[in-house]
């Protein structure tokens, strides 16, 4: 199913393994929620790992493939609205503050990038 779905869309999940480690820590990547018209950008961290730049990095990575090699207009994520790092690592890629909502019982949170705003920002770490 997920080589279906990056074969079709161009996209879907990767492992994320720090430099210098054959055991993967976390995924991110987009992934189709909900019933929204693009995928949405999604990471996740095994508990360890967290709080350590992992899933910042990796979603600059993402970002930049969703503009830049799938030509995307704009790029959302969402969390859970207690999940305070979610969010900083959404404000650090540049993400601004969209909608907060109730879906299935839960309170999230929506963070949106658009593409002019991402180009018009400084790179933080990625070859141009």
């Amino acid at each position: 199913m997920a080589l279906d779905t990056f074969a079709r869309h161009r996209y879907g999940l990767w492992l994320v393994y720090p430099k210098g480690q054959l055991e993967a820590v976390g995924l991110v990547g987009l992934y189709g929620f909900f019933s929204e018209p693009q995928p949405q950008l999604l990471y996740a961290l095994l508990p360890p790992y967290q709080g350590q730049g992992f899933a910042t990095e990796a979603s600059r990575r993402i970002v930049q493939y969703a503009f830049d090699a799938l030509g995307y207009a704009y790029l959302e994520a969402s969390c859970d609205v207690p999940n305070v790092a979610s969010v900083r690592v959404m404000e650090r890629l540049g993400m601004g503050r969209l909608k907060e909502e109730r879906t299935d019982g839960k309170a999230l949170v929506w963070y949106r990038l658009e593409r002019e705003a991402y180009r018009a920002a400084p790179r933080q770490g990625l070859a141009n």
